[in-house]
């Protein structure tokens, strides 16, 4: 299979609070849809992924009228973002923890990374288990979400089956656009 940190979503506190007993190394939280929410000024506020820390644990009342997701904090020394057209397999890495503020989520560096991301290659093996994930769910596109440990560990976090990628085409030899543009012209096989 692949690699994953535990997961839990929900919008039950008790619940979060004994997740948070499992895992040795914290927990972080993610938006369970959409990374962005608006304030009383109607103005569009970023959620970013954040630890949860221990004092947090005693102030999820509002968790009920939102539920989110929580994953097992693991260290990480790559932040990578797979993006799967078809069968074609395009990944690159970003190593966010160069930059203070974005140890958890590199999106806080915001455009200023946008030119630290590297083409990336990963073992064949977990391609071919990422192109199986596709097959299952029937998607032709998808933003997945890795991370490389310190161990060496390529950690599956999650896909996106509307994903941006348009920043990674900065990278040399990752042309996303016509890889999408070939399933849309049916110049190659789509999954159905």
């Amino acid at each position: 299979g692949i690699d994953t940190p535990l997961n839990l979503t929900t919008n039950n506190p008790a619940a979060v609070v004994e997740f948070a007993k499992e895992c040795e190394s914290g927990i972080i939280t993610k938006m369970l849809s959409s990374f962005a929410i608006y304030d009383q000024q109607g103005q569009e506020q970023v959620v970013f992924t954040n630890p949860v820390k221990p004092e947090d644990l005693h102030n999820l009342d509002g968790l009920r009228f939102c539920p989110m997701t929580f994953q097992e904090h693991l260290p990480k020394t790559l932040e990578l973002r797979t993006t799967i057209v078809g069968k074609q397999v395009f990944t690159a890495s970003i190593d966010s923890q160069q930059f203070p503020g974005a140890r958890y989520d590199w999106r806080r560096r915001g455009v200023d990374s946008l030119n630290a991301w590297q083409p990336y290659q990963l073992p064949q093996d977990l391609e071919e288990k990422l192109l199986k994930l596709m097959d299952y769910f029937g998607l032709n596109y998808g933003a997945i979400d890795i991370i490389l440990t310190p161990d060496g560990r390529h950690v599956f976090l999650e896909v996106n089956p509307v994903g941006e990628f348009f920043w990674l085409e900065l990278c040399p030899g990752l042309p996303i656009s016509q890889a999408i543009a070939d399933v849309l012209l049916n110049l190659v096989p789509r999954r159905s």
